[in-house]
């Protein structure tokens, strides 16, 4: 797994301990590595700010994904 990868993990896991259920990306438009990434981490596509993000000089999309935490049953919410 690529060290992005155990990172998501990592984070996922702080994530559902503390009562977080969604995980949320923004990924700025076109790199289908950091996309094909955020999808092999189980994020589903949410949306598309359509040229929203300024990066190298000109104007890009920005696609925004979700992913399941991993909540468990009977969780509270979030804690600190």
């Amino acid at each position: 797994m690529p060290a992005a990868g155990v990172l998501y993990e990592a984070l996922f896991d702080r994530q559902a301990r503390r009562g977080f259920r969604t995980a949320v990306a923004g990924m700025t438009l076109p790199d289908e590595a950091r996309v094909g990434l955020h999808r092999a981490m189980g994020f589903t596509q949410a949306g598309t700010y359509r040229r929203i993000g300024w990066k190298h000089g000109t104007w890009h999309d920005v696609a925004m994904g979700s992913a399941d935490t991993g909540s468990r049953p009977g969780d509270r919410g979030p804690t600190r």
